[in-house]
């Protein structure tokens, strides 16, 4: 289908993956070719995990590597089979928005409110008109009200399809923008609307690069005769506008895609880390910059360490059988004086053995404190569909607060990194 010149949109439903690498270049090539790729990718809970496993026999992976996999490569998750088949009808019928920014034209203020409610909260642009545009709407509708969403009122019935000449002058006076129609139940009466429909083709005629949409129940003649000129029609203000959302982060993703990397091989560690100070020594020698520390066995080499770095000073109980340390009281922070370290030394020693009594303790680990910065988590997470995921976000005991944890497929460049980042 990626290579097929009469396809537009793909749409695919999924309950789980066996091949990685294979679905990422599947993807990816489609994107690349310009075809916009919405996948269903079902099993997002434990039970329906577990009901793909046992279906499809494969591992369903974490279902947020699913999420990562589909935004790398260009393509929209959606959550429901309305929504997939929303957005492939406004693809095809209509177009992919050209910007994020949207005009909202309607016949009832409470619709305008609800579709500025929805597009904001799914990352559209509904700015304010100019206060050039709003003088060119006073003269086309001098009763008019609103900034975007702009609301033509009900005293539009009389003569309908000046909402047309509404939606040219406002795309005269804005760039890019995509135009929604909110028409109530006009289209219901071809007769009637027949004024406002041939309104409505002239205007897609002389706009053909922007993206037009009209949101009423109607006719089957009516929604015909729109589609057929390029604009989509919907019946719920809702689902128009989450499709023109996922249309909008499909073309964004599609521009800001990745090359397709290859998954590195499982490599043997040279150190198998088994505690913290191990496991430094080991981002140590990858050229990451750990803080100096220094293990001390007892509260003698404590002070001295202490000493040696200059206060502040933060100490923690070493144990490989230990991995949450300031879930037993492990960790003290801000040791101003010699006294405090040796104090701190017994009494991590003791909440230790208290806590953990099999634990193998290999003493205190002492360092700096760092008071300034924002604390953060990077990690790796090796994924049995997708291989090595790199993950980061908020650290410390705000990574199961907040959850605020972002992925990315390795290898990662530094655009990629910041990508992560910034996401």
């Amino acid at each position: 289908l990626a290579q097929d010149p009469l396809t537009e949109v793909i749409c695919a439903s999924m309950e789980s993956c066996r091949n990685g690498d294979q679905l990422r270049a599947a993807i990816h090539k489609a994107s690349r070719a310009g075809k916009a790729v919405i996948m269903m990718k079902v099993g997002t809970s434990e039970a329906g995990a577990a009901a793909a496993a046992t279906h499809t026999g494969s591992l369903a992976g974490d279902d947020r590597v699913y999420d990562t996999i589909l935004r790398e490569t260009g393509a929209w998750r959606a959550r429901s089979i309305e929504e997939m088949v929303d957005i492939a009808y406004l693809l095809v019928n209509g177009q992919m928005p050209v910007s994020n920014r949207v005009s909202l034209v309607t016949v009832s203020g409470g619709i305008g409110i609800l579709m500025a409610d929805d597009g904001a909260r799914m990352g559209l642009e509904i700015k304010p008109f100019s206060k050039a545009l709003m003088e060119a709407l006073a003269v086309v509708l001098p009763y008019g009200a609103g900034h975007n969403p702009y609301d033509t009122t009900a005293q539009v019935a009389t003569t309908p399809q000046i909402v047309v000449d509404v939606g040219q002058c406002i795309l005269q006076h804005t760039q890019d923008d995509s135009l929604i129609f909110y028409l109530a139940n006009n289209g219901l009466a071809p007769l009637v609307f027949k004024d406002t429909l041939n309104a409505l083709l002239r205007l897609k005629a002389s706009c053909k690069d922007r993206l037009i949409v009209v949101i009423m129940p109607s006719e089957a003649g009516v929604r015909a005769e729109l589609e057929q000129a390029g604009i989509p029609v919907f019946e719920d203000p809702t689902r128009a506008v989450t499709a023109i959302s996922a249309a909008c982060q499909i073309r964004q993703r599609r521009n800001a895609m990745p090359a397709l990397g290859v998954t590195p091989e499982p490599s043997r560690l040279a150190i198998q880390p088994s505690d913290e100070s191990k496991a430094k020594q080991l981002l140590r020698q990858q050229g990451i910059a750990v803080i100096e520390e220094r293990v001390c066995i007892t509260a003698k080499e404590a002070i001295q360490a202490a000493n040696d770095f200059g206060y502040p000073i933060v100490a923690k109980i070493l144990s490989s059988d230990i991995q949450h340390k300031t879930e037993i009281g492990g960790v003290l922070l801000g040791l101003a004086h010699a006294a405090e370290v040796e104090a701190g030394f017994e009494t991590l020693m003791q909440r230790a053995k208290y806590a953990r009594p099999d634990a193998r303790l290999e003493g205190v680990l002492i360092s700096r404190m760092v008071s300034k910065g924002v604390e953060t988590l990077v990690g790796m997470h090796r994924d049995p569909v997708f291989g090595p995921m790199i993950m980061f976000g908020l650290g410390g005991v705000m990574v199961e607060l907040f959850k605020d944890v972002s992925m990315a497929s390795a290898p990662l460049d530094q655009a990629g990194a910041h990508q992560l980042i910034d996401s």
